[in-house]
C-alpha cells in the first residue's frame, strides 16, 4: 500500500463591521478565531486517525492559544 500525502484545511468565515476598530478585528482573527477553531481541528484529527483502524488515534494536546500567540508575537518583535 502506498502512502499518499494530503493537505486539508479548516476555514472560518468571519464577518466584521467596517466601522469596528482595526485592532479589534486583528485580535479577533489572530487570536479568537484560532481559539475557537482549534477544538474542532482536534476532534477532526482524532476522529479521522481513529477511523483508519491501522494506526492509533492522534490526539492533539489542548493549548493556551493566547499564551502561544503571545510568545510568537514576542519572538517576531525581537527578531526585527
Amino acid at each position: 500500500m502506498s502512502q499518499e500525502e494530503e493537505t486539508k484545511a479548516v476555514v472560518a468565515l468571519i464577518k466584521a463591521n467596517r466601522d469596528q476598530a482595526q485592532v479589534g478585528i486583528d485580535t479577533l482573527i489572530n487570536k479568537n478565531a484560532v481559539a475557537i477553531l482549534y477544538p474542532y481541528v482536534r476532534a477532526l484529527v482524532s476522529g479521522i486517525t481513529n477511523a483508519s483502524n491501522e494506526y492509533p488515534a492522534l490526539i492533539l494536546p489542548t493549548i493556551n492559544v493566547s499564551q502561544i500567540l503571545g510568545e510568537h508575537s514576542t519572538d517576531l518583535e525581537t527578531s526585527d
